[in-house]
């Protein structure tokens, strides 16, 4: 019963969280002299949510469908249990890609062929 109760209410963060981003008064739209050069995703619908998180429009469709699919698994056992070992092998490949500088590794960036 904990594993589904665990479903719902991380999809229901997730959700509150994407719809959130879309909001424009909870998302600050710095200036591009205030951008932070490692975080180079700019243009309509990127800046700070709450003045702390770095999202844009795939950031928070991503966080719409967590929610969406935490709150469908909340149905049974073995699909809250699923969307919960999931989110924990997909939230720790994102740790893991995070730590590693890819962009200067694998020339990912838009100055990396200059």
């Amino acid at each position: 019963m904990a594993t589904r109760y665990f479903a719902l209410t991380l999809g229901i963060i997730f959700l509150l969280v994407g719809v959130c981003g879309f909001i424009p008064g909870l998302v600050d739209h710095p200036g591009m002299a205030d951008m932070d050069n490692n975080l180079r995703v700019t243009g309509p619908g990127t800046g700070y949510l709450f003045g702390l998180f770095h999202v844009n429009v795939l950031h928070n469709i991503i966080h719409l469908l967590f929610g969406i699919w935490g709150i469908f698994a909340y149905a049974s056992y073995p699909a809250a249990r699923g969307y919960s070992q999931s989110v924990a092998v997909i939230y720790g490949i994102f740790t893991i890609m995070g730590l590693i500088p890819f962009e200067h590794r694998f020339r990912l960036g838009p100055n990396s062929w200059q």
